[in-house]
């Protein structure tokens, strides 16, 4: 289908190889135009360029892709006379344009040494001048680079319309070969790749093209915590230091997301924080290249100190005759729950709140907080069972008529701090006799029987006793009264 591209005034072709198509059948057009209605562009960064048509002939080219259609037309230079004369296209597909013009001020158009011994002038010295402009082909691979996040994945391909048939492709280092033009890579340092084509274009050669695709990684955040817990000496909230640092090495910018946020922290380029939440924390670290690191870590509680006494209802940790048994308690002095084990020399450990002794004993109870901390007391218990000594005398008395009162005299030891008593048992009673004393007590029967004198230590309530028995012997004569005389 024919097409026609131009603007609305004059435009002008001088020479047969003003059209030109490269190995990948793109038509290139030049011609001259005194249009200024014809659509424009500039043809490249460093191209003089002026939207303002200022008269005459100006030199413009096109690119009509045989996939796309026609590009916009491309303006090389628009100022005064300015014509196109040849163009060429070379083995590696890049376009050339050359022409002339004819202007006073062609000291505005970049112009470069070409070298290579080329006579050269940068000074315009009237008439025409002639210029040869070169655009290097798009089906030219160019090396480039690209960067990723450690452990992410990068898609490289050589970047040319090669425009060949059964084009294979290769990937070093790999070896990688797919008919595929992207290749996938995720290398763990930075990694030059150089990739190859091969394949038929269209003038049915074989060719080989190649582009170096270096895949450089950007710092990804690296976290080494340090937390400060609280301890049951000083127990504050926790903090930590993160302690960001950057494989490979750098220093981008980045933002932490706290989980929970703790009382006080700032989020953007600062890896410390107080006031942490107990528990599971996790932050995720965000860098200005978008490279993303998340960790995890535990929050001890706030440490609960542990601190109690250990106390006896009624004040009295001595095991006595009176008091047979002490009861020792624990009791907490800041409000904080704790556990108790007691281990005490006298017998085995014992988890409980309190305990109780019956004989002297030394040991340590400790208390444990639900945070571990731990309080430790000691504890004493004491043994007092001292008992008085008696003495009795005597110790049998048998009442006859010629003689034996009965009594008994008891005489105990620790004084002023004794009682004696005088007892009798009858079954499973005991029955005191007489009137209680110090440390002397004389007693006498009244019967026959066995006594029981005794002796309590008043402080102690431990008791001595001593039995004595009194028998009778006393006989009453039986006779029988007679008389010689019988008298009634």
């Amino acid at each position: 289908m024919g097409s026609y591209f131009g603007g609305s005034s004059n435009e002008s072709i001088n020479a047969n190889d003003n059209l030109v198509v490269d190995l990948c059948n793109n038509v290139y057009l030049s011609f001259g135009t005194s249009s200024a209605a014809l659509p424009t562009l500039s043809a490249c960064s460093t191209c003089y360029f002026s939207p303002t048509f200022s008269g005459g002939l100006t030199t413009h080219f096109c690119q009509v892709h045989k996939y796309r259609g026609t590009n916009v037309g491309n303006i090389f230079w628009r100022c005064e006379v300015i014509l196109g004369e040849a163009t060429t296209v070379d083995d590696a597909g890049n376009f050339y344009i050359s022409g002339e013009w004819s202007t006073n001020n062609s000291t505005i158009y970049p112009t470069i040494n070409p070298g290579g011994g080329a006579y050269y002038n940068s000074s315009n010295n009237g008439g025409d001048d002639c210029y040869i402009a070169k655009f290097s082909s798009n089906s030219t691979p160019s090396n480039y680079t690209t960067s990723i996040c450690p452990g992410a994945t990068a898609t490289i391909s050589i970047n040319s319309q090669n425009c060949l048939s059964a084009a294979v492709y290769t990937l070093l280092p790999g070896p990688a070969v797919q008919v595929n033009p992207a290749f996938v890579v995720s290398p763990t340092v930075n990694t030059t790749y150089t990739i190859f084509v091969s394949g038929v274009n269209s003038n049915s050669v074989v060719i080989t093209q190649s582009a170096l695709v270096t895949v450089t990684l950007h710092p990804s955040p690296v976290v080494s915590p340090i937390i400060t817990n609280g301890t049951c000496a000083n127990p504050i909230t926790s903090s930590v230091n993160l302690n960001v640092t950057f494989n490979p090495i750098g220093s981008p910018n980045y933002t932490i997301n706290w989980s929970p946020v703790p009382s006080t922290v700032t989020t953007v380029n600062s890896g410390t924080a107080a006031g942490l939440v107990p528990g599971i924390n996790t932050i995720t670290i965000t860098t200005s290249n978008g490279c993303i690191t998340t960790f995890s870590f535990n929050v001890l509680p706030i440490p609960q100190p542990a601190s109690f006494v250990i106390v006896n209802p009624s004040n009295d940790y001595t095991v006595t005759c009176l008091n047979p048994n002490v009861a020792l308690t624990t009791s907490v002095s800041n409000g904080v729950p704790l556990s108790f084990t007691w281990f005490p020399t006298c017998t085995g450990s014992v988890a409980a709140t309190s305990m109780n002794f019956n004989q002297a004993c030394t040991g340590q109870v400790i208390g444990t907080s639900s945070t571990g901390c731990q309080f430790a007391q000691t504890f004493t218990v004491f043994q007092n069972l001292t008992s008085p000594t008696v003495v009795i005398t005597p110790s049998v008395q048998n009442v006859t008529c010629a003689g034996g009162s009965g009594c008994f005299t008891l005489t105990s030891n620790l004084g002023p701090n004794v009682t004696t008593n005088w007892f009798q048992v009858f079954g499973t009673s005991t029955v005191y006799v007489g009137a209680a004393q110090g440390t002397i007590n004389i007693f006498c029967a009244t019967a026959p029987g066995v006594y029981w004198g005794e002796s309590v230590y008043n402080i102690t309530g431990c008791k001595t006793t001593q039995s004595v028995l009194v028998t009778a012997s006393v006989g009453v004569p039986i006779f029988t009264i007679t008389s010689p005389t019988n008298l009634p």
